[in-house]
């Protein structure tokens, strides 16, 4: 299954350390290219993850 994320999931999963979790239930995860941006800013918990 492919799925398409907004913020939010990736968001607070990243702040408890399970991003993981997206992709290994859905397998393939598709992040907008706005989303991805605003993630990989600044301090966002996801910043170092991605």
């Amino acid at each position: 299954m492919i799925i398409v994320s907004d913020t939010t999931p990736l968001s607070e999963l990243a702040k408890v350390g399970q991003l993981n979790l997206l992709r290994d239930i859905f397998g393939k995860v598709i992040i907008p290219q706005e989303v991805y941006n605003e993630i990989t800013t600044g301090t966002h918990p996801a910043v170092t993850l991605v």
